[in-house]
């Protein structure tokens, strides 16, 4: 979609009471996220909005207003709970410390803090890349593969299920399930199904395990009266969590460099020649097409003024514009044209505050070694055809990526 076609959509999707239907033009939202938040940004830093994914909310779309958001202490998480006991603990959240407030979101996340710091995550570069070299060995030169189901995805998975120490993790239903959770439309089927099969997973590696692995480490981490010891609800929304987290942003983030680099000869040219560092490239596609295009939500206790915009108190929805922010064009010049020299001391691409993404530097490590071997492995691979990307409001993923090898 030409940027031309984002504003006519965007006057389009101007409905009555100052809100900006993007439901109704979904279609183009799909298509071209980019220029219907380019729309968005040149109109004002807040909208209140109707989403593709048809949830009524408020919308952040300019960088420093984002900024400003993840610093307002009277804004909450805004948690999707199943039914179970102990939601004041974030235990029956679907996504666990994700989507619960402090104390409890600060004690989870401490439990498995350790094992994200830089220097852990460093010493598992050895594995990425034999994982990485064991799937491009399975190819062969010549063949038209589909990129993400063969490489980006598998390899990222598996990285994520060797971490936690989960092994009996079904692999196919899990992706599955993912996906139908990526997507727009109603996934609390394979919420429900994801979770029972964590449930069974887990509790025949607390049974039959050694209390090495990191699940089984946390889930035996001792309590105190100020910060309870992990239950068992809590355990499967952490595994949940992070097996999804760990795995769909670094998919993502690989598809959607690939798909950039092969769209520019000029780039293509300059990445298998190495006249650019892989470790740029990566940073750079961080900015210019984030795996994660919205937050999670946020919700109001009392009124809030952003960006000039008091957005009223008692539950109102709001969502950050990663994808938005990280192309402001008030913080990066030429903010639509993709540098991998550009230098950059500051990026939404993995969010802010006390959710600041704890997987940030295993995606970029696992995103970096899959670039560098893919592309010295096989540096004629073409794209076979154009990305097909998910429909989803949140996810900036690629559902099938065909190359030529």
């Amino acid at each position: 979609m030409s940027r031309g076609d984002g504003e006519a959509g965007m006057s389009a999707a101007n409905a009555e009471n100052g809100v900006v239907d993007l439901y109704e033009i979904r279609e183009d939202f799909y298509d071209d996220p980019h220029a219907v938040m380019m729309s968005l940004q040149e109109s004002g830093p807040v909208h209140r909005v109707r989403l593709p994914n048809d949830l009524d909310a408020w919308l952040v779309v300019d960088a420093e207003a984002i900024r400003d958001v993840l610093a307002e202490p009277t804004l909450v998480s805004g948690p999707r709970f199943l039914g179970v006991s102990q939601e004041d603990q974030g235990g029956s959240s679907t996504l666990g410390m994700l989507t619960c407030d402090e104390p409890r979101h600060g004690q989870l996340r401490r439990l498995v803090s350790s094992a994200f710091k830089p220097r852990e995550i460093a010493r598992l570069e050895p594995r990425i890349e034999a994982i990485a070299n064991d799937l491009l060995n399975r190819l062969n030169e010549g063949d038209e593969v589909d990129l993400v189901e063969t490489f980006a995805y598998r390899l990222t998975l598996e990285m994520i299920i060797e971490i936690l120490g989960v092994p009996l993790v079904d692999r196919v239903a899990f992706r599955k399930w993912t996906n139908e959770t990526v997507v727009d439309g109603d996934d609390s089927a394979a919420i429900l199904a994801a979770r029972k099969h964590l449930e069974s997973v887990l509790r025949k590696t607390l049974q039959e395990g050694d209390g090495s692995s990191l699940i089984e480490r946390i889930a035996n981490a001792d309590g105190t009266d100020e910060a309870p010891a992990m239950c068992f609800d809590e355990l499967v929304s952490m595994a949940y969590l992070l097996l999804i987290a760990g795995h769909e942003s670094a998919t993502n983030l690989i598809a959607n460099t690939v798909v950039t680099v092969l769209g520019s000869e000029e780039l293509a040219d300059r990445v298998r020649t190495e006249s650019v560092s892989f470790e740029s490239l990566v940073e750079e596609s961080l900015r210019f097409d984030p795996p994660l295009m919205l937050s999670t939500s946020r919700i109001t206790t009392c009124p809030v003024s952003v960006g000039g915009q008091t957005i009223p108190g008692g539950g109102e929805r709001v969502f950050l514009a990663w994808l938005a922010a990280e192309r402001d064009p008030s913080v990066v010049t030429d903010s639509n044209e993709f540098d991998p020299q550009r230098q950059r001391s500051r990026t939404l691409a993995f969010g802010g505050g006390g959710h600041y993404c704890l997987g940030a530097n295993l995606a970029r490590l696992e995103a970096t070694v899959a670039l560098r071997s893919l592309f010295r492995r096989f540096p004629s691979i073409q794209l076979a055809g154009p990305p097909q990307r998910w429909r989803s409001t949140v996810t900036r993923g690629i559902e099938s990526l065909f190359v030529r090898l």
